[in-house]
């Protein structure tokens, strides 16, 4: 059956946030890439190692003490968007997405990430859909004061994925995933097709496909 919905994670597959360390435990990511930028990266990814452990309560407690550091080195609205608008779009990212929508494919995008790069995937390449985890609210000055959080990671991608399918009557099975990371595998494991991209081992387990090559214009075979 021809999916009528294709869902995409962002860092990673829609854009190039670098490369992991299978067995490191910690993937690269734009919350990381972030961190880096303002001489936080071994704090950040202690607290994610804390995460992915199950050492703190859920993914908000997570973002939001991320943002507690984020808070302590500084980071301020003009720094945290030369950030998200210096990442790179995935290599074939453009003409896979248009040439998907061009083949009748919905598309949407259900992250862990940043509202305000799911927003670039939005205008850059036209994705129908977006849900992202995380917006961050700056004062006037620019000072990062608040964030709107939302339990978009692990099962809680799940949620989102079966809340936006109902909304538009379409079947789990009628969906399709193309991820690469272990918090895409809920997801994975209900649609009706999913696609392992770069992905981590445990994530191909429960993928249909995998592809092995940083360029996005690889999934297209896998969708007529």
């Amino acid at each position: 059956m021809k999916p009528k919905i294709i869902f995409f994670d962002m860092d990673g597959v829609l854009f190039d946030v670098g490369y992991f360390e299978e067995g490191k435990g910690i993937a690269a990511s734009s919350w990381k890439l972030v961190a880096d930028e303002i001489g936080a990266g071994e704090e950040e990814e202690a607290l994610k190692g804390k995460w992915t452990k199950n050492e703190l309560e859920n993914f908000v407690h997570w973002v939001q003490e991320t943002l507690k550091i984020y808070r302590k080195h500084g980071l301020t609205k003009e720094k945290f968007e030369q950030v998200i608008n210096s990442i790179p779009l995935m290599e074939g990212a453009k003409e896979a997405v248009a040439e998907l929508k061009k083949r009748g494919y919905l598309t949407a995008v259900i992250t862990g990430s940043f509202k305000e790069l799911a927003y670039r995937a939005k205008k850059e390449l036209g994705i129908d859909f977006i849900i992202a985890a995380c917006e961050l609210v700056f004062d006037d000055e620019g000072k990062l004061v608040d964030e709107i959080a939302f339990p978009c990671d692990y099962h809680g991608k799940a949620k989102f994925f079966e809340a936006l399918i109902a909304g538009l009557g379409i079947k789990a099975g009628e969906a399709a995933m193309v991820g690469d990371g272990v918090n895409d595998i809920p997801i994975a494991k209900e649609a009706g097709f999913s696609v392992a991209f770069n992905a981590r081992e445990e994530l191909k387990k429960h993928c249909d496909a995998s592809i092995d090559k940083k360029d996005l214009r690889e999934v297209l075979k896998h969708f007529e």
